[in-house]
């Protein structure tokens, strides 16, 4: 098969390239002593989520609940929902992960944080100073 015989749409990765790119990102982070925690937003793909993780992600960051469970299946032992988690059914799928991985969501909202009260969710709160 060629790339030509691919039907459209297909996404075509340079596995070479992707893995420099994710090998030279790890180590700035670990140059300048930072944790990094990559979005899964880009790629949306588990194989790639590992692949982070295994050149030192500390963990990986994702937007929403179904993420976080597609996520956790790639092994990352600490995940980062980037956005405020609300409803019930949403916030209780969170916590069937916590047995896995180390769960923490962004808050911007008091709502945001009531709802995830008395949970073991961890929160990163969102201060707008400005």
């Amino acid at each position: 098969m060629t790339i030509h015989d691919l039907d459209t749409p297909a996404m075509v990765l340079d596995l070479d390239r992707v893995e420099h790119n994710v090998a030279r990102v790890a180590e700035y982070a670990r140059r300048h002593g930072l944790n990094l925690r990559p979005h899964t937003k880009t790629h949306k793909i588990p194989a790639l989520g590992r692949l982070q993780l295994e050149h030192g992600a500390s963990g990986l960051t994702v937007a929403k609940t179904t993420e976080a469970e597609v996520m956790v299946e790639s092994g990352v032992k600490d995940l980062l929902v980037a956005y405020p988690v609300l409803g019930r059914q949403k916030v209780e799928r969170l916590v069937r992960l916590l047995d896995r991985t180390k769960v923490t969501v962004a808050l911007d909202s008091i709502e945001a944080a009531e709802a995830l009260r008395g949970t073991g969710i961890g929160v990163l709160v969102e201060v707008d100073v400005g």
